[in-house]
């Protein structure tokens, strides 16, 4: 229902005429609602309206005629009284409307249609919105507030569930893999960082990983070749480094995981090509 609730948190539609040039803009908001602000609180002061006019807005708001129009019950009501707006408006020069039109409802169908034109996204488009990106954080720094945000949002099971199907079978291109490399080069974790990974882990068990764990990472490593470089800095890793001894428990463990396993043919070709390897590297760092 529309109203004119402005201390209420709730959706609402905007004006706002910059003085100076003499442009307007006719606007909706709901993020407001997650930040649990009313209009009131909300505008002029969170939120310096979207577009052409937001960084002057936020600069010089003397500059600037602006009034709340109408707050509604649901998005959708405020959506689509916006919409209605607009459509009469965006046409008109001396409003900046014509790239708001129609404006978009993230529903869930919008949301699997955004996520399906991720996925089917070309490795050249992919390059230039990460360059793009790159230089939009490059020099940026996090206010406190977005740290503490970030370190309190849990993904939920369904975002989890989708992460992982977005992701099955992505190969990460040798560019990206340079660039991650690049960006981790160097990188050390604070003391803090390590407390709180500290915790993470403490009193994590660790299972075997499934029949589908295994064949996800078999799957992700093969033909997957390490450069000569990777190869030597795996050596000089190994060198001098001893294991402790197992103890019996350990070894009886070991034991009885294997009693009655068949290794397939496959499997056989894979850790004889690995003892190779081993024996490789052994002869060369003699």
């Amino acid at each position: 229902m529309k109203g004119k609730d402005f201390n209420s948190v709730k959706p609402y539609v905007y004006w706002i005429k910059n003085n100076i040039t003499g442009i307007k803009y006719f606007g909706v908001r709901y993020r407001n609602i997650r930040l649990n602000k009313t209009p009131n609180q909300d505008f002029g002061k969170a939120y310096f309206t979207s577009g052409a006019l937001k960084n002057d807005f936020k600069k010089n708001p003397d500059n600037f005629e602006t009034k709340l129009i109408a707050t509604f019950d649901t998005i959708e009501e405020a959506a689509d009284f916006e919409k209605k707006q607009t459509k009469k408006i965006y046409k008109n020069k001396r409003y900046a409307n014509i790239a708001s039109y129609p404006a978009i409802i993230m529903t869930p169908e919008v949301r699997r249609n955004m996520s399906l034109a991720q996925q089917n996204m070309s490795e050249e488009t992919r390059r230039r919105r990460s360059e793009a990106m790159s230089k939009a954080r490059k020099g940026r720094k996090q206010s406190e507030e977005e740290k503490r945000k970030r370190r309190g949002r849990k993904r939920s099971e369904e975002t989890r569930r989708r992460m992982s199907i977005a992701f099955k079978g992505r190969k990460i291109s040798e560019e990206q893999k340079r660039q991650i490399s690049k960006a981790n080069k160097g990188r050390k974790h604070s003391e803090e960082a390590r407390r709180r990974m500290s915790e993470f882990q403490k009193g994590r068990k660790k299972g075997p990983p499934s029949e589908e764990h295994r064949r996800n990472m078999s799957i992700a490593q093969k033909g997957r070749k390490h450069s000569e470089e990777t190869r030597r800095r795996m050596s000089e890793f190994q060198k001098g480094r001893k294991k402790p001894p197992r103890s019996e428990e350990h070894r009886k463990k070991l034991s009885e995981s294997k009693k009655g396993r068949k290794l397939s043919e496959e499997h056989r070709r894979n850790m004889s090509i690995a003892q190779k390897r081993r024996q490789e590297r052994k002869t060369l760092s003699l």
